[in-house]
């Protein structure tokens, strides 16, 4: 029995609304032969079993852990992260912001579908990040790269061994640093770099890997220079372009899988998802292992002007914003995220 639709759909909650999960499963299920045997195999899908003293472990180590009551001996599963969630939710938005460019011409179906199946695979290597970035922080030296290189997701085939040794060998110094901000950074670009290895050894489109790089504060230098020289780019630059800014831009407004169409006021300014959720990610009191980054990225060579992470995040997306919001003709690109909150619910419900 079909469950009836309601014409009402709120992207602020998690709940178990029909309407959501048919539409939100329609777009996994576009790419679920590419998508999923690369989740299952780089260990997005695992829940384990484990014991109470291995559940506090894991724990420590940066995992999610949850408790099973009622069972003999309190029994844990391990669960790494909402990755999953955040790259389906993630793409709702993403196909939001795309339709709307190709109504102006920039783009074309084509290109929201490859652009959506990067967004699909942007934090595959979600669980290799989590080992190498934690791992940095609590030990100096290249011992932790071992280890984790060595799990059997990290599957790069013979193809690649030489590249992942090379790798190895130029991330050496940065994970010997005295800095915890400058190793955990450096397990973020390790953990990346590897992930590229492993998404071109499952046959994955050199353009979706190029695409699906670029999240987070630290491909802030490279889509911003993508921006600034759009004018100057072939056809196929530019719309290559827009696609990676459509990523960036979505990865930046979610936290896991939901999205704040809200502009708020504060201090004379108005600030939207991309204000609240990077404040929230570097707030030194709630996440201080975050604020060590922010330090940390204020002497990496590819911050020019001595900017710490959570600004330059801030001042990149509200730039790659712009960019999209001209592209899609919207005149206050604050609002943008209200747009793509409007146009996913349209969506949900034409479904």
């Amino acid at each position: 029995m079909t469950a009836e639709k309601t014409g009402v759909v709120n992207l602020q909650v998690k709940d178990r609304d029909p309407q959501k999960q048919a539409y939100f499963a329609s777009l996994l299920r576009e790419d679920a032969a590419i998508v999923l045997p690369i989740w299952r195999s780089f260990g997005l899908m695992r829940k384990t079993m484990i014991s109470a003293q291995q559940a506090s472990k894991d724990a420590q180590a940066g995992h999610t852990v949850r408790a099973i009551e009622n069972t003999p001996d309190t029994e844990y599963v391990r669960r790494a992260h909402n990755a999953q969630e955040h790259m389906i939710a993630g793409k709702a938005a993403y196909v939001a912001v795309a339709e709307r460019i190709v109504a102006n011409g920039y783009l074309t179906p084509i290109d929201v579908r490859v652009g959506g199946r990067a967004f699909l695979l942007h934090d595959s290597g979600k669980e290799l990040e989590v080992l190498l970035v934690n791992g940095a922080r609590g030990e100096q030296g290249t011992g932790v790269v071992d280890r984790v290189l060595a799990n059997s997701t990290v599957q790069v085939g013979a193809e690649n061994q030489d590249r992942l040794a090379q790798l190895r060998q130029e991330y050496e110094d940065r994970f010997n640093s005295e800095s915890v901000g400058v190793r955990a950074i450096a397990g973020y670009d390790l953990a990346s770099d590897v992930n590229e290895l492993r998404l071109a050894h499952a046959g994955v489109d050199p353009r979706t890997i190029e695409i699906q790089k670029e999240a987070a504060f630290t491909s802030c230098p490279t889509i911003e220079v993508r921006v600034d020289t759009f004018n100057n780019q072939t056809p196929d630059e530019q719309k290559e372009t827009i696609q990676m800014a459509i990523l960036h831009w979505c990865d930046d407004v979610f936290t896991n899988d939901r999205l704040n169409p809200n502009v708020v006021e504060q201090d004379g300014q108005r600030l939207n998802a991309i204000d609240t959720r990077t404040i929230a990610v570097f707030d030194p009191i709630k996440n201080p292992r975050n604020a060590v980054l922010d330090e940390a990225w204020r002497t990496d060579p590819r911050s020019t002007n001595g900017e710490g992470a959570a600004d330059m995040q801030r001042r990149v997306g509200h730039k790659v914003e712009k960019f999209l919001a001209d592209l899609a003709g919207v005149e206050d690109s604050l609002t943008l995220p209200a747009v793509a909150a409007q146009a996913i619910e349209q969506n949900i419900l034409n479904h």
